[in-house]
């Protein structure tokens, strides 16, 4: 009858579909417990990359027995075991790349990795229920796992690289932050005078808008602060140990600042709270400095030559908080 033959198929898929998700379990245990090696990049890249390939291959193959009509039931096993092996080879060959290599690089590469085994596992689990439901999850599932690894070669290769890609989105929402806050004061000049009325909780007063253009130099700082470490991330050198921990080191102080951009333009519109705007303004301040301090020490292993930057940035960053706190000082 027909519900046994699905009950038979069900239990050989389930067999042959164990081994793949013990496999992909294991590679994630291989990950976690990463090396604390620093491979060659060429050498990891190639193998890693041609890991991701043979994987792709592989779920091709099983994703035409599992998803024909009906399954090839007995050509499943032995490829689902040669999947089996191919993911605890790439698992293994990942897990060489540590922190020694940069931790945002090998976090980059730790998230790619993950990401494909949880769609093999996915597809692993609808290929076990295919028989019954039938493959559409499967090819979908499979999908996913293609577009997973054709990433691969689109993945940074070095620490700096990986930095630059992880720093610009936040660039673009400080640059977003400063844009709305702009748009905001050029609505408020065009809407004429109002009067200083405490009832009006969607305007500024006067005294509010004494401080907005060092509020928004003050953001406009953050936003130089971020760009300069960018193009600090570009001149460094991939494989240099003292570059590529000053690099970890220099975005580590960065990732904060496009929440601390936001939580200062949120606290600048009307009704605005001066508590509000001098706790944002200094916590900003903060890590802005601290931004500055690791971007100078990046700078220094760069060149040894006399630069400009560091000076102008902290006099700027300095002198637009002071007006900002002044300006919520005279408004008492």
């Amino acid at each position: 009858p027909f519900s046994i033959v699905l009950e038979l198929s069900g239990d050989v898929m389930e067999a042959a579909f164990a081994p793949v998700l013990a496999a992909a379990k294991a590679a994630r245990e291989m990950l976690r417990k990463s090396e604390d090696a620093a491979p060659n990049l060429a050498d990891f890249w190639k193998a890693y990359e041609g890991g991701a390939k043979v994987i792709a291959f592989e779920t091709s193959k099983l994703g035409m027995a599992v998803g024909s009509t009906p399954i090839v039931v007995e050509a499943v096993p032995p490829l689902a075991e040669n999947f089996s092996k191919c993911l605890l080879v790439f698992g293994a060959k990942a897990a060489t790349l540590g922190p020694k290599n940069g931790k945002v690089l090998h976090t980059s590469v730790q998230q790619h990795a993950n990401a494909l085994l949880s769609a093999v596992e996915t597809f692993a689990k609808a290929a076990i229920k295919a028989p019954a439901k039938g493959a559409t999850k499967v090819l979908n599932s499979a999908g996913e796992i293609f577009e997973i690894c054709d990433r691969t070669e689109h993945l940074p290769h070095s620490n700096a690289q990986a930095a630059i890609a992880e720093l610009q989105p936040s660039i673009g929402l400080v640059a977003d932050c400063l844009s709305e806050l702009q748009e905001a004061i050029d609505l408020d000049k065009e809407s004429g005078p109002h009067a200083d009325d405490e009832e009006e909780d969607d305007v500024w007063t006067d005294t509010d808008r004494a401080l907005l253009p060092y509020a928004a130099a003050l953001l406009k700082t953050s936003g130089k602060l971020l760009e300069k470490s960018l193009s600090l991330f570009s001149a460094s050198n991939g494989e240099d140990p003292a570059q590529i921990a000053a690099v970890d080191a220099c975005m580590d102080a960065c990732g904060p600042v496009s929440e601390l951009c936001d939580d200062l333009g949120a606290a600048l519109y009307p009704p605005l709270s001066g508590e509000d705007v001098s706790e944002a303004t200094r916590a900003l301040q903060a890590q802005d400095d601290i931004i500055l301090k690791a971007a100078a020490a990046l700078q220094a292993l760069l060149t040894q030559d006399a630069v400009a930057w560091p000076n102008a940035l902290g006099n700027a960053l300095e002198h637009n908080v002071a007006k900002v706190l002044g300006a919520l000082s005279l408004a008492g």
